[in-house]
């Protein structure tokens, strides 16, 4: 130890530190209660294959016609699950009808 200090004694205590900066208060993060949860999350790729019981190749594969309802983030693709499956019952009634 060099010059006394204990470990972990590397911060300053508050009789070093201005009045203003001891006294003011820190900024807290808001509090996961306060999250609203009712948000559907957002789901990857493979989570999306899984749900529709296909290959990942195969959602790869499909035409630019008949993309999926995505979103890209950043370099990857994310989806809603309920987006997802109105595009496949409207898919489903247009070939039923057609």
């Amino acid at each position: 130890m060099i010059g006394g200090a204990s470990r972990g004694s590397y911060l300053p205590t508050a009789s070093v530190l201005p009045a203003h900066v001891v006294a003011s208060p820190r900024v807290q993060p808001p509090e996961l209660a306060e999250v609203p949860r009712t948000a559907e999350p957002w789901v990857c790729l493979d989570q999306l294959a899984y749900h529709l019981a296909r290959s990942v190749d195969s959602i790869y594969r499909r035409p630019a016609r008949l993309a999926l309802p995505g979103h890209r983030v950043g370099l990857v693709r994310r989806f809603k699950v309920s987006e997802v499956d109105a595009w496949v019952r409207v898919a489903v009634a247009n070939e039923t009808a057609g």
